[in-house]
């Protein structure tokens, strides 16, 4: 596998967030993912990364997850580089007047899921 760049990671381990991860789907092709973990003085803070542009995304639950998608990123967001998906994602978008430049990242929480996401960026909230 060639070298990952870690984007950002969690604030702190997803074996401890309270409620697990939720994904929500927002208008104008946003994707968020949003948890609980314990913050300071052992009080509960609320997490969001947030996906923007996105053009496709998938869930992979624990059953399914493969020992790859767990090293690679564990607990971290990852740009998976120019991945085969990336790739036919783009030239789909790219034939449909598409213009702006799309990444492949992922992320994988304690027994999953982990989330592939073909978007423009993401903006991670504290």
């Amino acid at each position: 596998m060639a070298a990952l760049t870690e984007l950002w990671h969690t604030p702190g381990p997803s074996s401890g967030f309270l409620d697990g991860v939720a994904l929500q789907i927002l208008p104008g092709r946003v994707c968020v993912l949003s948890f609980r973990y314990e913050g300071t003085n052992t009080n509960w803070e609320k997490g969001e990364l947030r996906f923007l542009g996105v053009a496709t995304y998938k869930c992979t639950s624990m059953l399914a997850l493969t020992v790859d998608m767990v090293e690679s990123a564990y607990d971290k967001l990852v740009d998976m580089g120019s991945t085969p998906w990336l790739l036919e994602v783009a030239t789909a978008v790219d034939a449909r007047g598409g213009t702006a430049p799309l990444k492949h990242l992922r992320i994988c929480f304690d027994d999953g899921p982990c989330y592939d996401v073909i978007c423009t960026g993401f903006e991670p909230q504290p």
